[in-house]
């Protein structure tokens, strides 16, 4: 697998992960529709770095009972999450950690300072 390949498939997740941040409801256990990043310059900035031109505007996840489908970069990934209280965690096959973030008031998806993901 190329350099380049590597890297995508690396960021792939993790904006998989991230965009898990936009899939939580207010309250409930089941997350359901679609998930956008929200847009800020830093994000924008580091998505360019991975060669996304768009600045990473197209990333979604999109939950549909207990899977959640990620696409990045016109690259689909399929992984599972969990709701516990105001916590989301989504995990992918073959990976050893899975990335968890926090349900904020608007019930957006927070898994760090550049990595907030709400429902389009």
């Amino acid at each position: 697998m190329a350099d380049y390949q590597r890297r995508a498939s690396h960021f792939v997740c993790g904006a998989a992960m991230f965009l898990a941040t936009m899939s939580i409801a207010a309250c409930g256990d089941a997350l359901a529709g679609t998930y956008s990043l929200r847009q800020n310059q830093q994000n924008a900035n580091a998505a360019r770095m991975f060669g996304m031109p768009d600045g990473g505007s197209r990333m979604t996840m999109t939950f549909n009972g207990g899977a959640v489908d990620v696409t990045a970069m016109g690259r689909t990934v399929r992984g599972t999450y969990a709701v516990s209280g105001k916590e989301v965690t989504i995990s992918f096959d073959g990976q050893q950690s899975a990335k968890v973030f926090r349900v904020d008031e608007q019930g957006c998806l927070v898994g760090g300072p550049d990595e907030t993901y709400c429902k389009s």
